[in-house]
Parts: structure tokens; C-alpha cells; sequence
């Protein structure tokens, strides 16, 4: 079992991650995602039942993990974004619980 001084530790970073991210994510909130690497469109086809496609095309240009994760999201609708947003949320979170474990881990 941990001290208690690590665990607030930890808490205390995931706190600042969660603050951090929500200072930049709920400004941009209502505004409409910027896609540059078009892996909506192509989770769209994915959850349409196209297969993975890009203007109707088979593309591999892109690797299939992140279009897949997002796919599901798809059905939320004028809340995707919101959906995206909180993805990503969980996705940082997780990111910075790991990297303090490995950093216990391997002092």
C-alpha cells in the first residue's frame, strides 16, 4: 500500500492534468472540431457501415486505431464533439496516472 503522501501526490498531478485540460477544452467546447488529418470522415464510414473509406474510397493512409475509437462516437450525434472532448480527457488522464506509475516504478 502506498504512503499517504504519494497517494496525494498522485492526486494531486491528476487534478492538475484534469485542470489543465478542461482550461483549454471547454472554451472550445461549441466550437466545430478542426479534423486536418480527416479521421472523422473516416470514422463516419466506419460507423456507416462503409468500411474504412475516404470519399468513398478505401484509404490506408491512415492508421485504423484512433478511427475506431472514435466510430462509437458517431452516434452521439450534435454531441460528438463533446464525446471527442471527453475521450481525450480520459486518454491525457490515463497518459499522466501512467507515466507516475512508471516513474515510482523506476524512482
Amino acid at each position: 500500500m502506498r504512503p499517504p503522501s504519494d497517494r496525494f501526490a498522485l492526486a494531486a498531478v491528476l487534478a492538475l492534468a484534469i485542470a489543465a485540460r478542461l482550461a483549454v477544452m471547454v472554451p472550445a467546447a461549441g466550437r466545430p472540431l478542426g479534423d486536418p488529418d480527416n479521421y472523422l470522415p473516416l470514422a463516419r464510414a466506419l460507423a456507416e457501415g462503409r468500411g474504412f473509406t475516404l470519399d468513398g474510397r478505401p484509404t490506408a493512409y491512415r492508421p485504423p486505431l484512433y478511427p475506431l475509437v472514435l466510430a462509437p462516437l458517431i452516434g452521439l450525434g450534435r454531441y460528438v464533439g463533446l464525446g471527442i472532448l471527453a475521450l481525450h480527457l480520459a486518454l491525457g488522464l490515463g497518459t499522466v496516472a501512467l507515466t507516475a506509475l512508471a516513474v515510482r516504478r523506476w524512482g
